[in-house]
């Protein structure tokens, strides 16, 4: 009487055993980090922000408005090769219909504002590039050509990062 036996052990591959070793034991870790590391701080992200315009929204009027440029910081090598740090708004070769930039404190926006109005008074007008040497940020060549020749309606309002420079649009200057 043989034993016939049939019954045999076959060797997984090597692809199902990396699928088991791997896959498995990842697959609840995956789905973990997923949801805690990247889903639930999401949330979190958004409640925050919303809680936070709605607050800006009520201790600043209506925030900032849309398209206001962000601010960035770079440096920049002058004359006398000294580094010096600057808040730069994002600027074009034409001032936009209504120019707006964010200054750390309300002396520097008044103060700004004055000086236009002494230009205005002296030489009948005033131009971008004087606004933003004023403030002390870098802006194009080309905003020497435009300008103002009344700035009664400006004004300045406290935002979150500092204080709105709002001002009326800019026009040719000849």
């Amino acid at each position: 009487m043989e034993n016939e036996n049939k019954n045999e052990v076959i060797k997984k591959s090597r692809r199902r055993r990396f699928a088991e070793v791997f896959v498995q034991e990842d697959m609840g870790k995956v789905s973990d980090h997923i949801i805690f590391d990247i889903f639930v701080p999401a949330v979190k992200k958004l409640i925050l922000d919303m809680f936070n315009n709605t607050l800006s929204s009520i201790f600043y009027g209506t925030g900032v408005p849309k398209g206001t440029p962000t601010q960035t910081t770079i440096s920049r090598t002058n004359y006398s090769n000294a580094t010096v740090n600057q808040q730069a708004s994002t600027v074009s070769a034409k001032p936009s219909d209504e120019s707006r930039l964010v200054v750390d404190s309300y002396d520097k926006a008044a103060n700004a504002l004055a000086k236009l109005t002494g230009y205005i008074k002296k030489y009948g007008y005033a131009r971008c590039s004087d606004l933003y040497h004023e403030i002390g940020v870098s802006c194009p060549w080309t905003y020497n050509n435009y300008g103002w020749t009344d700035i009664s309606t400006a004004r300045i309002q406290a935002v979150d990062k500092g204080y709105l420079i709002i001002m009326p649009k800019a026009l040719p200057i000849e």
